[in-house]
């Protein structure tokens, strides 16, 4: 048993990574500086597999992106790497499999899994949404049936998507643009659904991003809505979100 330290590099586009960010909680410190990000776990592991299948689980949630990406592009985190004394180490490994749970994660303890730990994750809604947010992370949904879901059932909530933007504090074309890319742009392999007036292409990388930074907003705001936070909300509208071109 050992503590970790896993590793990554940063990259905007073809260049490293200018971003800077201390963040720690009760299982991790991180460090992103310079184009190096290190997580230092603060409880021992078994096995490098477990280190790594621990962090990558904190990099497909919705938490992560909520830190991480919030810049005008995705950030893209190689890696990731890991080292812990009498272990070993092991280098950068993309193919490193990603795992939500298991008999390790029960093992720890709920307490180390913070991200998962969102005051407002106790409304039946809001955990669907972010566990399929997470699993978007792992690649196993397309950004347009989550957006879609995201949106379809908060307006079903909260009566119709003025009632979104209104709760919320996201205006009104946000909510258009969102509504029309998800519904309106994909190839055969990736669209929600095919209509006469459907763009069949693929979603530009621009596309991609704003579509997943308004995704995770809409659900942290409808979290915060639905559990009494909505006084830390600001208004959200297209000058506040990534540039789409």
């Amino acid at each position: 048993m050992a503590r970790a330290k896993v590793h990554y590099l940063v990259y905007e586009g073809n260049n490293f990574s200018k971003f800077e960010l201390a963040l720690s909680n009760s299982a991790f410190d991180l460090t992103i500086s310079q184009g190096r990000a290190v997580f230092s776990l603060k409880f021992d592991v078994a096995s490098l597999d477990q280190a790594i299948n621990y962090v990558t689980d904190y990099m497909a949630s919705l938490e992560a992106d909520m830190a991480l990406q919030t810049g005008p592009v995705r950030r893209v985190f190689w890696g990731p790497s890991v080292k812990a004394p009498g272990l070993g180490e092991r280098g950068p490994d993309v193919r490193a499999e990603v795992r939500i749970g298991g008999p390790h994660a029960e093992a720890i303890g709920r307490q180390l899994y913070p991200w998962k730990n969102y005051d407002y994750s106790k409304i039946p809604l809001i955990a669907s949404l972010i566990e399929r947010y997470a699993a978007y992370g792992r690649g196993e949904e397309r950004i347009s049936v989550l957006g879609y879901l995201v949106l379809s059932a908060l307006e079903t909530t909260f009566d119709d998507r003025e009632g979104v933007a209104k709760t919320c504090k996201i205006s009104g074309k946000v909510l258009k643009k969102f509504a029309g890319l998800v519904s309106g742009v994909g190839s055969y392999q990736s669209a929600r659904k095919i209509s006469s007036k459907h763009r069949l292409r693929e979603f530009t990388e621009r596309e991609n991003y704003w579509l997943e930074t308004v995704t995770r907003q809409l659900i942290d705001r409808a979290g915060a809505a639905m559990n009494d936070e909505a006084d830390r909300l600001t208004a959200l509208d297209m000058e506040g979100l990534p540039p789409l071109r």
